[in-house]
């Protein structure tokens, strides 16, 4: 091969029916396909005979398109085979014969045939995996992870994101719009201090949320999410930047939008907060967006992303293969709000982690910090956020129950000691709740119940601890009810209250009342009146009755004892069964 600084050639011998013949050829790797000049091809002398014009009439004719290297086409006259021979290889190869003049090409394919250049390809790869970090300080740690993720999806941290297309917001068309020119819909607009102290724009679209067809979709509870996280060692929290606006409006719906100014009036591009549609089509967005993704789940703009690796290798997949799809469909997150492989998350008010739930500080210590003691309405506030923390502290409803005597209508408001020492207990009890467990599908549930005069009270447990606590104050009406009625109304209390996680499943109902064990034995036609009532509703799960030791349901029977407080009411037991019918023939389809 001779090479010179402008290019290389090589001689190949092309065999022909009068023997070999020498033929310097051009190496061009950048040419997909062989090229050989009418004058070239005719000094071969392999023309058998040539027309007017002095072209090869026994080429094969061709619809290829011929482009030289500055981009202008090249005229061809069709093709030939040429046998060419290269030190120990003998091939024939396809050449187009092109009415130019300059040397002969051969190209890539040609060349690396004849194996006359060497492909050496360099690879660079790029990992999408989080390099192992240190196990100390975990500060440092989490700092890292985060940087690492924001230097590699910055965009995804920038502005405000667009779901791809648009929404459309459906009126009811029976409905008229309130105000009919210049445009049909007018709204006011509400200002909402953030908790950064940033201003949220809404809408106050009462007219038109009365027309809007809602698109329902399925909005996960806090329940739904909880579950889906027991066994996991690491969490990240992602927030979506701008919630609705990352939706954009159509040019219809963007006119229901319009608001009023003092001096002008405008409307909104992307989907307003206010709407009553909002909340159904942005969940509905998010759902599409992290489908089929592992380890993902979340409430509206809330996302959590989990691994049950101790390695965290899988929880550090999930978090780029959710970055990724939020690259790719437009999606923003709050940079200021994003927390990555952390062993505990705030999530909803609530603390999510390794070790089960528990309630957020910041609530426990706005609770702590309440003056209650003022007024009526200043004691429902307190008693009602004491309220939210009633999942966690068993017998937070027996330290509050003369704080609710205060609240009746009937009684005079009048503080006294006692009354700061249940607001003091109250606050202790809450200083430092118990953790409750993730619900776990594999394992089996119990439900312990039991109930009091006044009340009866429910605790879902499974094998490492409490689920969650639930209690109910009688009415005056169900405190006359029997003994065995009132231990039945707790099995019935305890099912439907946790539906969410008995439904489908065998669950087994400790109580300390024997006699229930006989009642679930006989036929429902047999039972009492409000006894059969309450079987009628329990017949839909599928329920085993032991009986334990009132000393080894003392949760429940902590919960039962709740005085005044207030609780869930259990409706529909005025209902009467009138027959029973014990044998039904129902067709098999």
């Amino acid at each position: 091969m001779s090479r010179s600084n402008t290019q290389a050639l090589v001689q190949v011998q092309v065999n022909t029916s009068q023997g070999a013949k020498p033929l310097w050829c051009k190496v061009d790797i950048g040419a997909e396909d062989n090229v050989i000049s009418v004058a070239t091809y005719n000094k071969l002398h392999l023309t058998v005979s040539c027309n007017a014009k002095g072209v090869p009439v026994n080429l094969t004719p061709s619809n290829t398109v011929i482009t030289a290297y500055g981009g202008h086409s090249v005229s061809h006259f069709g093709t030939c085979v040429l046998n060419l021979s290269h030190e120990h290889h003998s091939k024939p190869y396809v050449f187009h014969v092109v009415d130019t003049v300059g040397p002969t090409i051969l190209g890539l394919p040609t060349c690396t045939d004849l194996n006359l250049i060497t492909l050496n390809y360099s690879i660079t790869t790029q990992s999408k995996e989080l390099q192992p970090l240190c196990p100390k300080p975990p500060s440092a740690r989490n700092s890292a992870a985060k940087e690492d993720l924001i230097k590699r999806y910055g965009d995804c941290f920038e502005g405000i994101g667009c779901f791809q297309g648009e929404f459309h917001i459906t009126l009811d068309p029976s409905i008229s719009p309130v105000l009919e020119q210049p445009t049909d819909w007018v709204n006011s607009l509400v200002c909402v201090t953030k908790s950064n102290g940033s201003l949220r724009l809404c809408l106050d679209p009462n007219d038109l949320n009365r027309v809007i067809k809602r698109p329902h979709h399925f909005t996960p509870t806090l329940n739904d999410v909880l579950s889906k996280l027991n066994g996991a060692t690491c969490f990240s929290i992602i927030d979506a930047r701008s919630g609705y606006w990352n939706i954009k409006l159509d040019q219809q719906s963007s006119l229901y939008t319009t608001f009023n100014l003092p001096y002008e009036r405008y409307r909104f591009l992307r989907f307003p907060f206010g709407l009553v549609c909002a909340q159904d089509i942005f969940q509905r967005k998010v759902d599409e967006t992290f489908s089929g993704l592992a380890g993902v789940t979340g409430i509206a703009d809330d996302i959590i992303v989990y691994g049950y690796k101790s390695d965290h290798s899988d929880h550090d997949e999930n978090v780029h293969a959710v970055m990724q799809r939020a690259h790719e469909t437009g999606l923003k997150f709050n940079i200021e709000k994003f927390q990555i492989r952390c062993e505990s998350i705030p999530f909803f008010s609530h603390v999510v982690g390794v070790d089960g739930l528990r309630p957020d500080q910041k609530k426990v210590e706005a609770i702590r910090s309440m003056d209650s003691s003022n007024n009526v309405a200043d004691l429902r506030t307190f008693l009602g956020m004491v309220q939210f923390l009633s999942r966690f502290v068993p017998d937070l409803a027996t330290l509050a129950a003369n704080l609710w005597a205060l609240t009746k209508t009937t009684s005079e408001f009048v503080w006294s000691p006692e009354h700061d020492i249940a607001v003091d207990r109250i606050k202790k009890a809450i200083t430092s709740p118990k953790s409750l467990q993730y619900f776990n599908s594999s394992e089996p549930v119990t439900i312990q119940v039991d109930a009091s005069q006044r009340g009866i009270g429910a605790v879902l447990l499974q094998d490492k601890g409490p689920v969650e606590f639930a209690r109910k104050l009688l009415t005056e009406t169900e405190t006359r009810y029997s003994n065995i009625e009132r231990e039945m109304f707790a099995v019935l209390f305890g099912l439907e209250k946790f539906h969410y996680y008995v439904y489908g499943r065998t669950v087994v109902i400790h109580t300390d009342h024997k006699p229930l064990e006989a009642i679930f034995k006989k036929h429902l036609a047999n039972a009492p009146p409000r006894i059969s009532r309450m079987l009628l509703r329990i017949q839909k799960y599928d329920v085993q009755i032991k009986y334990v030791p009132g000393k080894d349901v003392p949760v429940a029977d902590a919960l039962s004892r709740i005085s005044s407080c207030r609780g869930d009411t259990l409706p529909g037991l005025d209902v009467t069964v009138h027959e029973v019918l014990l044998s039904l023939d129902v067709s098999p389809t």
